[in-house]
């Protein structure tokens, strides 16, 4: 990533970090262990044991960047992903941009920005 102009903009943990460009480009670097699946403490079926714990299918959406197809994390999953935590505007505005574009269900706990 250093090639293209990335540069570590901030650490999560050992398995999250963010990279920005000069051009303000970012890139949320998630590590998931595909190798096992196991459980997590609300009994789903999760990606690791090393690694970020996704949702077993949470990863299996398409999206396009540049003209090319990718794979990535499933609308739905990125709509969970915004709730357990005290949100700032912007991730209200993901979620209702999210919701409103793929036909999901504002959260409860998203609906206050």
């Amino acid at each position: 990533m250093s090639v293209a102009g990335f540069e570590v903009e901030r650490v999560d943990n050992e398995f999250n970090w963010v990279m920005v460009e000069v051009r303000g480009r970012r890139v949320d670097v998630h590590l998931v262990d595909f190798s096992t699946e196991t459980l997590d403490e609300q009994g789903r079926a999760v990606y690791g044991a090393r690694g970020l714990p996704f949702g077993v299918g949470s990863l299996d959406g398409r999206g396009t960047i540049e003209g090319r197809s990718v794979r990535c994390e499933t609308p739905e999953s990125q709509v969970r992903g915004h709730t357990g935590y005290d949100l700032d505007e912007e991730d209200y505005r993901d979620v209702a941009a999210l919701c409103h574009r793929f036909g999901i269900p504002v959260p409860s706990s998203c609906s206050g920005g």
